[in-house]
């Protein structure tokens, strides 16, 4: 350490000297800083995919419940049209429908449409007090929405084409979003509600 004029020890030395440490402890600091950061945000990172993964999982099921609870009330379905149902196609009979579209004189259809319809959630065939046959044509979803608006609606008019016969577009859930109520007071598609309690476990 040096000395100053008065034969003291040099301050300046000292202050220096911690100053340097202080810098060094700071830039170290800094660094475990950005690494606590780096690590943070990559386990909220995974902490989402987590939880995205557990919501469509939770999705997945709840709308494969509420097809199931759907599929068990095809008969007040149709009575609530003023039908009564006698026959759920199969997927197969349903593809054979849609490939009958290709077929049709002067009408084209997408081939995404046509798959879709192939797979459509639901239809019922149904008959009316004389006997005359009625196609239901119904999308369903936990939370219904415009795009089971639309499905329903565009395949009830295929089924029109198909078969010559009067057809209902009707979208089944537990709950629909706000866009959906101008096309069912509009008279476009049907609603058909399955409320919560038929969805809790026996």
């Amino acid at each position: 350490m040096t000395e100053n004029a008065n034969g003291q020890p040099d301050r300046i030395d000292e202050i220096t000297n911690l100053l340097v440490g202080f810098i060094d402890e700071t830039r170290q600091f800094m660094a475990e800083q950005r690494q606590f950061n780096a690590k943070i945000t990559d386990d909220i990172s995974q902490l989402n995919r987590e939880v995205g993964r557990l919501t469509d999982d939770v999705g997945q099921l709840k709308g494969f419940h509420v097809r199931a609870v759907a599929m068990q009330r095809t008969g007040s379905i149709a009575k609530r049209l003023g039908l009564s149902a006698f026959h759920i196609l199969t997927h197969e009979e349903t593809g054979i429908l849609a490939n009958r579209l290709n077929r049709l004189p002067d009408f084209d259809v997408e081939e995404n449409e046509r798959l879709s319809f192939a797979a459509a959630d639901l239809i019922i065939e149904a008959h009316d007090e004389g006997r005359t046959k009625h196609y239901i044509a119904a999308e369903i979803s936990y939370t219904v929405n415009r795009d089971d608006v639309r499905r329903a609606a565009r395949n009830a008019g295929f089924l029109r084409l198909l078969t010559m016969s009067k057809c209902y577009a009707v979208v089944i859930g537990c709950e629909k979003t706000p866009d959906v109520d101008k096309a069912i007071a509009n008279g476009d598609i049907s609603w058909h509600l399955i409320s919560n309690r038929a969805m809790a476990p026996a």
